[in-house]
């Protein structure tokens, strides 16, 4: 569900490659904040698999896990996403990011 949405809205082939790829160079420069986006229904696609490469590439990377999301525009052409996220979803992505000791700002 995660890699066809990321094409389907980024309309980028690769997209996931080449951001881990910018972010690896951004954190080898310096210090690194990243904003992640919670987006609804995308815990095991999008924001596990993101968590996971942070802690084991950009361990001293902080990170700002944000709740914000709304559903606008396109949104609404994608099932998964047009709805709100819950509380239940930003609790789970924060819990995953502490077990991986990412630091959250």
């Amino acid at each position: 569900m995660g890699m066809i949405l990321r094409k389907t809205i980024s309309k980028v082939d690769g997209y996931t490659a080449v951001v881990q790829r910018n972010h690896r160079l951004a954190y080898d420069q310096g210090e690194v904040i990243i904003r992640h986006l919670v987006l609804p229904n995308h815990f095991e696609c999008c924001s596990k698999p993101i968590l996971t490469f942070i802690a084991e590439y950009l361990p001293q990377a902080c990170v700002n896990i944000m709740a914000q999301y709304r559903p606008e525009f396109k949104a609404f052409e994608q099932n998964d996403i047009l709805r709100p996220i819950t509380l239940e979803e930003v609790f789970q992505v924060k819990a995953y990011a502490n077990d991986l000791s990412i630091h959250q700002i």
